[in-house]
């Protein structure tokens, strides 16, 4: 009976072990893949967000609110191993990195370009750790594989006892009192007949042995006939091998070891001839099952059994193995024992059976262990199949689901859109995509989207309809909390922009009046050499009246010089005001001519300190901004220079201006002599209030980053080159344009 147990037993195993091997291998590898990008779908609309709320902050270079900003977003995000925000030329705005190293493989980057009407203003680099994350989860799905297999296993166990308490012992006995029958024992003790299966074969199997018995003594007087009755066989067998030999079964005679008979279906089907009758029977006979058919003779032979049943393998004569039910009982031929019996051939039924059952197990295994729920509804949409993860999505027993209407699991409103959605299905054979709110016996809900497609039966009408069901409640969830901190986050930044506008209105205005007082003292250079030539031409008049050579001609002409003195110190104050009156449009302007005007503004006070001022110009440069506002731009960086050399007592001193440019972009670089900016401050000198200076307010540079980056969509740089500081303004330039 250890088959028996064998047979009982090893498809549970054969089951547990491919369900731990499908866990291990696919389930729980597709589980850890599903939970990252799911992650990294979270963290891209994170970014997404985190990217428009930094676009005014990185457009107004605020690197504290910046930092502040990202600091408390890296805080939010522990797993967050580095974290680079950098500006459009490649600049770090903000840097975060962790010194601790990490495998490769646990660790992602992300990168998130920040972009303002098609244009790039910045970007993010995230590297974030998922070690901790997928040891978590892959530690909870191992709990709960593991919780399973040990509930599994008890069923089994339990399984067993119930297996061998109530079928095996009692079909050993019955095998046992069979053995016993056969040998004409007929008390053997029989188990107890209980009111199951095994107890109706008890009852059947004891009613049988007191038939034998009863009939054994009518057996032994029918002896006497079938002796009298074998002549009338012998006669039969004429007509029986006629028979046989037309028979589409395989019909043998095995007697000595040998195959005394044969009939021509048999021969055909193993390819043998009939001269093979006589050869030893075990050469038909597939090497594997030579062992279990010679015990079944032997069986037959020696009187254990008088008939068996069972399936063995013969041998084709081309070596291939030919599946057959062999069906034998003893008997007499030619006067001598023998085994008489059919083969029938089944391997071409072993062979479907084999692949339907296949089949059936792989699709079934797919239904259950799917992760999307399946709901099957017949035309009147009543459920008649589902899984358990549609089951568990519900949180509903399979006996309380089966033959319910979908209708019972929605309110009025979602069962409208189902019942739409399921007529035009049905009326057309298309398939729908729809989400609808689940209603659950607990007395919650889920909200689900459907996708469904009509389920035809044999001939092509539609019977029913076949729905994947995905649960999104949490989907959902998770949109509404973003939307409604993007609201927040909007009307924040809306908030801050207000406050950073004010603040920078009033730099604006700090910065013109420091700008008007530098701007005086230009006026004052601007009017000395005037001022002086006029004393000198007053004196000359004085003198030629008293010395009596004061003449019309010289009256008129000297007239005509002060008026020309005066006339330019007119220009110049025509020229001031014209700076410190304010664009209030863009326009096209000449970058020549703007550094050319603002040269001319402090060209006097140049030459007084004895500053050279070198211009290189490639041609006219047009771009699109406010003029006056670049020169205020090109004054501060020209005068900032100009102290350098002063304070530092460089002679000869130097500013070289340079004029280009490329690839769509203007270049005005202005450089000096002046020993350069110390590398500890070089980062921090167009920050506002910073400055070196003992009487510097520290917003000129600052203003005319903003002016450059924030109003012109250019860049402002600085760097040290050779004896000197570099500042490179790069804005973009107008192409085919005249200025205004």
């Amino acid at each position: 009976m250890s088959s028996l147990r064998l047979k009982l037993f090893l498809p549970l195993f054969v089951l547990v072990a491919a369900l731990f091997l499908f866990i291990s291998q696919d389930w729980l590898p597709r589980s850890v893949e599903y939970h990252n990008q799911f992650y990294d779908q979270m963290l891209g609309k994170q970014l997404d967000s985190v990217g428009e709320g930094l676009i005014p902050m990185v457009l107004a270079h605020r690197i504290d609110e910046i930092r502040d900003l990202l600091e408390e977003l890296r805080k939010k995000n522990q797993d967050w191993r580095e974290l680079l925000l950098s500006d459009s030329t490649g600049r770090k705005l903000y840097q975060f990195a962790t010194d601790k190293t990490l495998p490769e493989g646990d660790v992602d980057a992300y990168l998130h370009h920040i972009m303002i009407d098609g244009e790039l203003i910045g970007t993010i680099r995230v590297k974030v750790d998922h070690g901790r994350i997928n040891r978590e989860f892959k530690s909870n799905q191992l709990i709960l594989v593991w919780v399973l297999g040990g509930m599994l296993g008890v069923f089994i166990v339990a399984l067993g006892v119930v297996l061998e308490i109530v079928i095996r012992r009692p079909i050993g006995t019955l095998a046992r009192a069979s053995l016993a029958l056969a040998g004409g024992n007929y008390r053997y003790p029989l188990p107890a007949a209980r009111a199951d299966e095994i107890g109706g074969m008890v009852k059947n199997f004891a009613a049988m042995r007191d038939a034998v018995e009863s009939h054994q003594n009518a057996l032994r007087c029918e002896i006497a006939e079938r002796i009298k009755a074998q002549e009338e066989t012998q006669a039969a067998n004429g007509r029986f091998r006629l028979l046989v030999e037309q028979d589409l079964v395989g019909f043998y005679i095995l007697q000595d070891g040998k195959v005394a008979y044969a009939n021509p279906y048999l021969l055909e089907r193993v390819g043998e001839k009939s001269d093979t009758i006589g050869a030893p029977m075990m050469q038909w006979v597939h090497p594997d099952d030579r062992a279990m058919v010679a015990e079944n003779i032997q069986k037959r032979l020696g009187g254990e059994v008088s008939r068996i049943h069972y399936s063995c393998r013969l041998l084709r004569k081309d070596g291939s193995a030919l599946e057959v039910d062999a069906l034998g009982m003893v008997s007499k031929f030619e006067g001598r024992p023998a085994i008489i019996g059919v083969l029938l051939d089944v391997s071409e039924k072993k062979y479907a059976e084999l692949a339907l059952k296949k089949s059936e197990a792989f699709l079934r295994t797919l239904f259950d262990t799917a992760g999307e729920g399946i709901w099957v509804i017949d035309f009147n949409c009543v459920t008649v199949k589902s899984n358990r993860a549609m089951m568990e999505m519900l949180g509903i027993d399979e006996s309380e689901f089966l033959y319910r209407s979908i209708f019972d699991f929605v309110d009025q409103e979602n069962a409208a859109i189902v019942r739409a959605k399921t007529e035009y299905s049905q009326s057309g054979g298309a398939g729908q995509r729809y989400e609808v709110t689940l209603l659950r016996p607990d007395g919650g809900s889920i909200i689900c989207q459907f996708h469904t497609a009509p389920l035809f039966d044999e001939v092509g009408n539609i019977m029913g309809a076949f729905a994947l069901v995905s649960d999104i409640t949490e989907r959902k969830r998770v949109e509404a909390e973003l939307r409604k901190l993007s609201e927040a986050l909007e009307a924040r930044v809306l908030d801050e922009a207000a406050k950073s506008r004010e603040k920078d209105l009033l730099l604006i205005q700090q910065s013109r009046f420091a700008a008007m007082g530098e701007m005086i003292g230009n006026i004052a250079h601007q009017w000395r050499q005037p001022l002086n030539a006029l004393g000198i031409l007053l004196g000359n008049i004085k003198d030629a009246w008293k010395f009596k050579e004061l003449t019309s001609e010289y009256m008129q002409e000297s007239v005509g010089t002060g008026w020309q003195l005066i006339q330019k110190m007119s220009t110049t104050i025509d020229d001031f005001r014209n700076f410190f009156k304010p664009n209030r449009e863009k326009v096209i302007f000449n970058l020549r001519s703007s550094v050319e005007e603002a040269l001319s503004l402090v060209e006097t006070s140049l030459v007084h300190h004895s500053i050279e001022v070198l211009l290189e110009s490639g041609g006219d440069v047009m771009a699109l901004g406010f003029p006056n506002e670049f020169s205020q731009v090109l004054l501060n960086i020209i005068g900032n220079a100009k102290d350098a050399l002063l304070e530092r007592e460089i002679i000869p001193g130097r500013i070289s201006i340079r004029l280009d440019a490329h690839h769509g972009q203007a270049h005005v670089t202005i450089a000096d002599n002046g020993g350069g900016i110390p590398e500890a401050i070089l980062e921090k000198i167009f920050d506002p209030y910073f400055t070196t200076r003992e009487k510097g307010t520290g917003i000129g540079l600052y203003m005319s980053k903003m002016i450059v980056e924030n109003n012109m969509n250019g860049l402002l740089t600085v760097r040290n080159v050779g004896d000197g500081a570099e500042f490179e303004i790069i804005v973009p330039m107008v192409e085919n344009a005249t200025s205004t």
